[in-house]
């Protein structure tokens, strides 16, 4: 059976047979859920279910599961802010010892005696796999 787009009257019907509590009403309901998308949701509310068949844990409040969305929006904000830092020094400091390092080549980046392609697609390749798949 293929899968089939539900409507957002369908989306509500189903989060309410699973025991959601629309705590903000259906309208506000419908707009969050055109928004944000109900699948993308899906996973927020996910650790407040109570089984496999996806029912809600007594007394789930439709603004909890957007709490724990917004949570996690706060969340990546505050990390990309601080990754940005980190690659931002981490280059200038990388570039600015090689740069002094090959003085005597203005453009020792287009060296491959220097910097080898096979470096960056074997970190590429490390990262793939060990990092990503943790």
């Amino acid at each position: 059976m293929a899968n089939k787009a539900t409507t957002i009257n369908e989306q509500v019907e189903k989060l309410k047979y699973r025991g959601l509590v629309f705590d903000s009403g259906i309208e506000k309901v419908k707009e969050v859920l055109l928004d944000i998308g109900y699948y993308r949701l899906g996973f927020y509310w996910s650790p407040l279910e109570i089984d496999k068949d996806h029912n809600f844990k007594p007394g789930t409040k439709f603004s909890d599961v957007l709490a724990l969305y917004y949570l996690d929006v706060d969340l990546k904000n505050i990390l990309v802010r601080i990754l940005n830092r980190i690659e931002i020094n981490f280059k200038t400091q990388l570039i600015y010892f090689a740069s002094n390092q090959y003085h005597k080549d203005s453009i020792w980046f287009t060296n491959n005696k220097i910097v080898k392609n096979s470096f960056v697609e074997g970190f590429y390749n490390f990262y793939n796999k060990n990092i990503k798949t943790i």
